[in-house]
């Protein structure tokens, strides 16, 4: 059941929380287009007296990159987009299915005027955040991290939607366009204060 609690949950802890996580998963390729991710790396965490981990720098970066794929693919859902499955490459489009019970959608909120905010549309997306100039590089990106979410890392399969593609560079935009969606579709727009990401 939706309640104001479980909205200002969503809107104070839950969403900061994965955007946070999806500025982990841009530092993990970061640190993979550096080193490589064979690259045999030390590295000091912070939280015990001796958290260190030596080893292949992917055995580190890739469960970052991956969660931050499912937390990509979270938000552009909550903002009411979806993988395209009619598209001829990977794509998004807005979602026309109805929530499921409990599900938190960005039309649960209201912007400074009272009125609900809207799922956002493809073109809506790129209108808020005026970037007409690499529309289509976009939209695969958020496709390709749609069908590796859905697919490549939920199930073991023969990852036909990506074909085995290293979508890499994919991810990196999607992990720097989606937080900055989020930001000005949902925070600016209900007028909430944006979250501290990093």
């Amino acid at each position: 059941m939706l309640t104001p609690e479980n909205l200002i949950r969503t809107s104070d802890l839950v969403i900061p929380y994965r955007l946070r996580a999806i500025a982990f998963g841009k530092t993990a390729i970061s640190l993979e287009k550096k080193h490589t991710i064979n690259a045999v790396v030390e590295l000091k965490i912070g939280v015990e007296p001796k958290s260190e981990y030596r080893g292949f720098l992917g055995e580190f970066t890739q469960p970052l990159v991956s969660c931050a794929i499912f937390h990509s693919r979270c938000l552009l859902e909550f903002l009411g987009l979806t993988l395209d499955k009619s598209a001829k490459q990977l794509n998004v489009t807005a979602s026309n299915r109805a929530r499921q019970k409990g599900d938190i959608g960005i039309e649960h909120f209201f912007n400074r005027d009272g009125v609900n905010l809207q799922k956002l549309t493809r073109e809506s997306a790129f209108e808020i955040l005026d970037r007409a100039d690499d529309f289509d590089v976009l939209t695969q990106a958020w496709g390709e991290t749609f069908a590796a979410a859905n697919q490549r890392l939920a199930h073991l399969t023969n990852d036909e939607l990506l074909g085995g593609k290293h979508a890499g560079d994919a991810f990196e935009l999607a992990f720097v366009s989606i937080p900055e969606l989020v930001l000005r579709a949902f925070y600016d727009e209900s007028g909430k204060q944006r979250p501290n990401i990093v």
